[in-house]
């Protein structure tokens, strides 16, 4: 998606922030059970709402947001707790890199 906007009487191209979303789950299915983690990066190539085999043992699932990353990373914790953490490459924490949240729900061959 393209803005124009308008800076001093002269017209600019402005591009949509777009984030590609990705939950990982354990076992076969993408919804009866929370993620482990959940990653959001900016302008990915993303394809909303597919779960696919990701890992021996592990699906994943992807969602396209154009405006709330953080509100998407939580609505796929639903009630779950989880933690996110966001990172910025600038002081000023303006430049957005990418973020992981996780859950309580922690892939045994991580916690070895």
């Amino acid at each position: 998606m393209l803005l124009l906007a308008t800076v001093q009487g002269f017209w600019a191209v402005v591009t949509a922030v777009k984030y590609d979303i990705m939950a990982n789950y354990l076992g076969g299915d993408c919804n009866n059970t929370e993620p482990y983690i959940v990653y959001a990066r900016q302008n990915g190539g993303c394809e909303d709402g597919v779960c696919y085999d990701f890992d021996v043992g592990e699906r994943a699932s992807t969602d396209c947001s154009k405006e709330d990353y953080l509100q998407v990373m939580r609505d796929f914790f639903g009630e779950a707790p989880y933690i996110i953490h966001s990172l910025y490459s600038d002081d000023d924490c303006s430049t957005f890199e990418y973020a992981a949240a996780s859950s309580r729900r922690i892939p045994v061959w991580a916690a070895t």
